[in-house]
């Protein structure tokens, strides 16, 4: 995961990743490393935090219609 983004606080980044789960945030970091230019060095773990929230709360609205 160090790979694709910058962290300040591993511990708490470290909780967050189990919390959530790895290999789903790898995916969004990924994203993440591939939206930022290259002379911006690695996205910070906020961006990828937002994604991830971002990505949940529109999840939730979209079945939220289609149960509809």
């Amino acid at each position: 995961m160090k790979n694709y983004v910058k962290f300040k606080n591993s511990t708490r980044m470290e909780k967050y990743l189990l919390e959530k789960g790895y290999f789903r945030m790898s995916r969004y970091a990924k994203y993440a490393l591939s939206y930022t230019p290259t002379s911006k060095g690695l996205p910070e773990h906020n961006l990828l935090i937002s994604l991830y929230e971002f990505d949940r709360d529109l999840r939730i609205l979209f079945f939220k219609y289609i149960k509809v």
